[in-house]
């Protein structure tokens, strides 16, 4: 495997990792972090699901770098991969990691945190636009054959 691919498929194993960590955090810790701050009924369950979002979103994140990084093992050389795999590496730590603060912060920095997902957003939807670039152009190890 080319030394691209070993790396992105490094980062798409921790990233991976950490979903599930957080996932679980988010099933077993965060119902009780959370009554214990004093949320209930709809705002708690809102807040759950914001943290449920984000894990979720997290998780397809490392299934992409996963996918990407298999891409980067045949076209080493490919710039719009590489724009891919930092578009949506940083587009999941903004938008993950805002929704994830939203979920666990007191309401008056919800906003604050809310209006960094959209960014976080667009840069996933960037990585994936990218990806279909990549997937579109000829392997360099076909064409060298």
């Amino acid at each position: 495997m080319d030394q691209q691919a070993r790396r992105w498929l490094l980062v798409a194993s921790i990233v991976g990792a950490l979903a599930v960590v957080l996932g679980a955090f988010g099933a077993h810790g965060v119902p009780h972090y959370l009554e214990g701050q004093g949320f209930e009924g709809e705002n708690l369950a809102k807040r759950l699901a914001d943290f449920e979002t984000a894990a979720r979103y997290h998780m397809y994140a490392a299934f992409f770098l996963v996918a990407a990084a298999l891409v980067a093992d045949r076209q080493p050389t490919c710039k719009a991969l590489l724009l891919a795999c930092w578009s949506m590496l940083v587009g999941m730590l903004l938008f993950s990691g805002s929704v994830y603060a939203v979920a666990l912060v007191p309401d008056d920095l919800r906003g604050t945190f809310g209006a960094i997902a959209p960014f976080g957003g667009t840069l996933m939807i960037v990585a994936w636009a990218s990806l279909a670039v990549a997937a579109r152009r000829k392997s360099t190890q076909s064409t060298q054959k």
